[in-house]
């Protein structure tokens, strides 16, 4: 019954139940249902409740009318707020975790390296503004910041945007960094010339999440505005634990399984086994793109299968095979049959001029 119940719920709201057990949360169908009364209300939200909600022209010619829609979609939006949460053991695991290191040892580097030479050749020339959504500690903010664009971070982890803040004042840069959610920002429609994306899409484990965060991008981007989008890869656990040995542990061989099978991450053993995530295939992380409105203009493996083999940190360090090894990720970033051998993939997107 209560299935039965979810699944009406679902059709009225328009969200598709996820493909595991043909269902779906509360939480985002609440989020989804309020979207669609506001739709049909004639309201639209700029980013924050505290905003309010702005109705349609014509609404105010119906005094009552205008009244119920105004209540209605008003509950609606602050049950969905509610709802709309940032995952607890998303933000412990980055709160207990160094990411800032991540990225300058081991294969973060390789990642690091590559996002930033995508990104430059896409990128509009400075003074552009960004804004990096779960942009974390400020990696790749510092970067454009003393590039001479205007960025603005928001990121739901406190510590992050503590250590954000700080290197921005250290070294007189003029950044801003914020709490915020990538299902909900706090900016104007069509505010920003290009975003980057970088992590809230594979730490949204459920597509309702996932689209909501590709809409929010859609509507802070100004007409023809380039977003940047992070995934990872379905088959970055398998790589990773016979690589690393994790595969010796039964415990990480049922993450593996579900991470597999449906590409639902969820790991409560191990710091090392990562966090909540979802693993796209490429099929499933283009068709939402698609969805959110977007022009995929390259769909771009990072690292390429060179993160995960033993002689990494050697090459790496060989300024020569160094180059080498970039060179060959760059020729085959976007070689369709190597895409679930990368970690992460990268997204170059559009939105309609």
């Amino acid at each position: 019954m209560q299935t039965r119940r979810m699944a009406l719920l679902c059709r009225h709201c328009g969200t598709e139940p996820m493909a595991a057990n043909r269902n779906i949360s509360r939480s985002a169908c609440s989020r989804a249902l309020a979207t669609r009364v506001m739709k049909v209300a004639g309201f639209s939200r700029r980013g924050n409740p505290s905003a309010g909600l702005r109705p349609a022209l014509g609404l105010r010619e119906r005094p009552r009318r205008y009244l119920q829609l105004r209540v209605l979609a008003d509950i609606v939006d602050r049950i969905a707020w509610k709802a709309m949460q940032p995952i607890d053991d998303v933000v412990e695991h980055y709160e207990r975790t160094r990411e800032a290191d991540r990225l300058f040892s081991g294969p973060g580097q390789l990642e690091r390296v590559r996002t930033q030479e995508i990104i430059t050749r896409h990128l509009l020339p400075p003074p552009a503004q960004i804004l990096d959504v779960g942009g974390g500690p400020g990696v790749y903010a510092r970067w454009l910041l003393h590039e001479g664009y205007e960025v603005d971070l928001v990121d739901p982890v406190g510590s992050h945007v503590e250590a954000a803040t700080r290197t921005f004042r250290e070294e007189r840069l003029p950044g801003r960094a914020l709490r915020g959610d990538a299902r909900r920002l706090d900016a104007e429609i069509a505010s920003y010339d290009a975003v980057l994306l970088l992590g809230p899409l594979y730490h949204l484990p459920e597509r309702c999440d996932r689209i909501q965060a590709l809409l929010e991008v859609g509507r802070v981007l100004r007409p023809g505005g380039i977003a940047f989008l992070a995934a990872i890869s379905r088959f970055a656990s398998l790589l990773d634990g016979f690589a690393r040995g994790f595969v010796r542990d039964p415990e990480f061989l049922r993450i593996l399984t579900r991470d597999l099978s449906d590409g639902q991450h969820r790991n409560a053993a191990n710091t090392d086994y990562f966090t909540t995530s979802f693993f796209h295939k490429p099929e499933e992380f283009e068709a939402e793109i698609r969805e959110a409105g977007f022009e995929l203009q390259l769909l771009a493996g990072v690292e390429g299968p060179f993160w995960c083999i033993n002689s990494f940190p050697e090459l790496w360090d060989d300024a020569s095979m160094r180059g080498l090894l970039l060179d060959f990720a760059r020729q085959a970033e976007s070689e369709p049959s190597l895409l679930g051998a990368s970690a992460h993939w990268l997204a170059v997107v559009r939105t309609p001029a």
